[in-house]
């Protein structure tokens, strides 16, 4: 089953992201997320598939960044960050209750609990 384009991409872009940011694997932080990324789905025959997109989508982000001064840039990738940590932290809470729901059709107390904790948990962060 082949995924969509761009989740690939970004599965394998935020793959690579969280490498390069492990301190025993860091090896070459002068080069970039998009650099990375591409020798990463170059080494997969299904992310050959997606150079062109990958290419493309690098270009304009290159083309939008050197339009911005590095006050507004720092602010962009500040807002685009947030947003993504926002969206990434609405993923894990609807899978949480998911996760609560089907616990307390198992009858599972414990788990419900522990489950409960995480999803209160998630909502301080």
């Amino acid at each position: 089953m082949t995924q969509e384009p761009l989740s690939y991409l970004y599965k394998e872009a935020l793959a690579e992201y969280h490498l390069e940011h492990s301190p025993p694997t860091t090896e070459k932080p002068e080069r970039s997320l998009f650099s990375r990324t591409r020798d990463r789905i170059s080494a997969n025959t299904q992310g050959l598939n997606h150079l062109p997109l990958l290419e493309a989508i690098t270009l304009e982000a290159e083309t939008l960044a050197d339009a911005l001064s590095s006050f507004e840039l720092r602010g962009q990738i500040t807002q685009l960050t947030e947003g993504l940590r926002r969206d990434r932290l609405h993923r894990r809470r609807v899978a949480l209750q998911e996760q609560i729901r089907r616990a307390e059709r198992a009858g599972d107390q414990t788990l419900v609990q522990q489950l409960i904790r995480e999803y209160n948990e998630s909502q301080e962060k």
